[in-house]
Order: C-alpha cells, then sequence, then structure tokens
C-alpha cells in the first residue's frame, strides 16, 4: 500500500496496530497478532459511515491492550 502519512502502535500483547492515508486520501488501518500474522487492510469509517478522508494520522498502544487512534480529518 502506498500512503501519504503512516502510523504504528506496539502492543503490550506483542501485536501492532497500523493507521495510514492511503493515497486516496482516507484512513485505513490493519492489525499484526504477535506471531506475525497481519490481517488485510480496511478502510476506516467515518460520519455516515463514508470512508474517513484524512490528511494525518497517529495511533498509541495503552497499557491494558486497547489503542487510541487521533485522525486528523479533512
Amino acid at each position: 500500500m502506498e500512503a501519504t502519512a503512516v502510523a504504528l502502535a506496539a502492543l503490550p500483547d506483542g501485536s501492532s496496530q497500523l493507521v495510514a492515508v492511503g493515497m486516496d486520501g482516507n484512513t485505513w488501518h490493519t492489525k499484526r497478532a504477535a506471531e506475525g500474522r497481519w490481517t488485510a487492510f480496511g478502510s476506516v469509517r467515518g460520519p455516515g459511515n463514508r470512508p474517513l478522508a484524512a490528511k494525518s494520522v497517529k495511533i498509541a498502544g495503552l497499557p491494558d491492550g486497547r489503542s487510541f487512534t487521533l485522525v486528523d480529518a479533512r
């Protein structure tokens, strides 16, 4: 996948989450399990269930295994 912005977070269980702004200007998300297997990229949906258009993305892994994502939507 080509992207204009990428953010990656490592979680306490050894998994990771990645969010990106694709070349289409929309937000995409994928996860990597602790054993190294990645899921397919999925579109992040916004209001009205439309693709979430963005300029930048950030993601942080929290100690309890959740993640917090911040999207600079356009």
